[in-house]
Formats: structure tokens, C-alpha cells, sequence
């Protein structure tokens, strides 16, 4: 049986740093586009996983120094490559244990009608 611990277990084993679990009922009365409910109809939990950027990269680029080197390294390996594999492994390990799972990387550019 899978388990809240067993999933965060691999989701760490795998590279994330913070594991997050959460009723998808929380979604009910949303615009249909944000409603998880209209990707994967039999969905009961969203689970939200975070990867830390490097705090040095991070803070020079606040001070104007090694911004290229922040969104390669900070952005472009997390958000494009590391972040996609990990997801494709979590997927795996869902659905090897008889659940769907339906993968959904940030989209920082995504935006609906209304968004400010």
C-alpha cells in the first residue's frame, strides 16, 4: 500500500527538498482550468514538491552579480531537466502501485483570463 511517508521517502531518495500533500476538494468551485478534477477525474490528492536553488546563486543575483548563472543553474536544470525526470520517477512509482498520476511541471508563464 502506498503511504503519505512512502511517497515522500522516494520524493526525497529522488532530489526534492519539501514534499507537500494536499485534498484535492481544496480545488472545488475553481475556474475549470485550474481544476485538477478536469485532467484526472478520479484524483483524491495533489502532491507538490519543491527543490531548493542554490542560496549563493540566488543572493548575487539579487545583488546584480551571476543573474545568467542563476537562471541556468537555479532555473533552467531545476525547472527543465531535474524537475521532469523526477516527476516522470514519481509518476512511475505512483502508478506502479495501481493509482493514476498525472504530472504537471511549473509553468512560470502560464496565464488565464483574469490573472493579474
Amino acid at each position: 500500500m502506498l503511504t503519505r511517508e512512502i511517497i515522500r521517502q522516494k520524493a526525497l531518495e529522488y532530489g526534492a527538498d519539501l514534499v507537500g500533500f494536499g485534498d484535492v476538494a481544496r480545488f472545488a468551485g475553481v475556474e475549470p482550468q485550474r481544476d485538477p478534477l478536469q485532467i484526472l477525474p478520479s484524483a483524491r490528492s495533489i502532491l507538490g514538491f519543491a527543490f531548493r536553488q542554490p542560496r549563493a546563486l540566488f543572493e548575487a543575483a539579487g545583488r546584480g552579480w551571476q543573474f545568467m548563472n542563476l537562471t541556468q543553474m537555479g532555473v533552467k536544470v531545476i525547472d527543465e531537466e531535474l524537475s521532469e525526470i523526477f516527476l516522470l520517477k514519481m509518476a512511475r512509482l505512483i502508478e506502479n502501485e495501481g493509482y493514476d498520476a498525472c504530472v504537471q511541471r511549473r509553468v512560470s508563464n502560464l496565464k488565464f483570463k483574469g490573472d493579474a
